[in-house]
């Protein structure tokens, strides 16, 4: 019967170790005696320097402590944490002109290939609709809608010449891996 006691003592011995952070234990035992012995050697010196190399190693110490080990558990769920609602430097209009739908105009020119074509504040206001090419009809909501093929998408901003953060940077899709859409292939390269 004490057999039983002491193995279900010692496996859960074993579970508690298992889930401590060695490497940080490692560091405060580093930080107390490099605090210590240098502390011990200024002391000679004078107490006023003995004491300021211990407060300020003590501080250098505690903000590596939380910088390097304060997440520790708390895994990063999704990346990116957010997608912009539009390409990169375009501006999201939330109903374009002629229509009720959202869209993105590039009002900076920031297309590599032309393809997307600059407009005005004049071209927002005038009330026609614009053409297909000053209107970039994907936004964020798009992206991470599991109805939209998300290859789609990258191929627009191929074709368009712009970048998304999150979504397309120019070589990679990596919007693929954001959308959890059946359709969207296994690969993370967009073909040309």
């Amino acid at each position: 019967m004490a057999n039983t006691g002491d193995s279900t003592l010692l496996k859960l011995l074993q579970e508690y170790l298992a889930k401590i952070n060695w490497l940080m234990i490692a560091y405060m035992i580093f930080a107390i005696i490099t605090t210590a012995t240098g502390v011990n050697i200024l002391m000679p010196m004078g107490t006023s320097r003995a004491s300021i190399f211990g407060v300020g190693a003590v501080l250098v110490f505690v903000f590596y402590y939380y910088r390097w080990f304060s997440n520790v558990d708390k895994p990063v769920l999704n990346w990116p944490p957010i997608i912009n609602s539009c390409p990169d430097f375009l501006t999201l209009v939330k109903s374009l002109p002629g229509t009720s739908i959202p869209g993105c105009v590039d009002m900076l020119g920031v297309s590599t290939n032309g393809a997307l074509k600059a407009i005005t504040s004049k071209d927002l206001t005038g009330g026609s609709a614009l053409s297909s090419d000053k209107v970039f009809i994907f936004t964020s909501d798009d992206v991470l809608s599991p109805s939209v093929n998300v290859k789609s998408i990258c191929n627009m901003c191929q074709q368009m010449g712009i970048t998304w953060e999150g979504v397309w940077d120019g070589d990679i899709c990596s919007g693929i891996a954001t959308n959890k859409n059946v359709n969207a292939p296994e690969s993370k390269v967009c073909p040309t």
